[in-house]
């Protein structure tokens, strides 16, 4: 997900790992990518994915099992349909809503 604030970069895993530690048991890590989704990718079902949560495209192709070129293909026609918009935070391509 791309940060709110376009200064902000994200905190590299070893170092947040590290920090946990100052704050006990309370800190929980986060931020892994996703699984692999089940079940077959669908306009809609993708569409209404990025238009919650803007995701990266590197992410969304792992979590389907496509490759970065294959899942451009797919998004591309429904960026240009104005069905969802691809943009761009400190160097990585993202799917989101319209109305983001």
């Amino acid at each position: 997900r791309p940060p709110a604030d376009s200064e902000v970069t994200a905190c590299p895993p070893e170092r947040l790992h590290a920090l946990s530690a100052l704050f006990g048991t309370a800190a929980r890590e986060s931020g892994a990518e996703p699984p692999h989704a089940s079940g077959e990718l669908s306009e809609e079902a993708l569409i209404a994915l990025v238009g919650r949560h803007p995701m990266a495209l590197g992410v969304l192709a792992a979590t389907f099992g496509r490759s970065d070129d294959d899942l451009r293909a797919f998004i591309e026609p429904l960026a240009r349909q104005g069905r969802l918009r691809l943009f761009e935070s400190q160097g990585t391509l993202f799917a989101g809503g319209c109305g983001m």
